[in-house]
């Protein structure tokens, strides 16, 4: 259990999000967005992978 309080405690100070409330909701903001496009190109991408030649756009060629 301290170990996980470390870890938390060192992951705060390293992103300064405990001082104040807008930084926080700026910081949540940012990384969602971030991780939102992300997972969407990846998905995308193991998706056309997954469908090669099997998709309308591969076939026009």
């Amino acid at each position: 259990m301290a170990l996980i309080g470390k870890v938390r405690s060192l992951l705060l100070n390293l992103t300064f999000t405990t001082r104040r409330t807008s930084t926080f909701a700026v910081t949540i903001t940012v990384g969602a967005v971030f991780f939102e496009r992300v997972f969407d190109q990846g998905g995308h991408a193991v998706f056309e992978q997954m469908n090669r030649g099997k998709l309308w756009k591969h076939n026009m060629e």
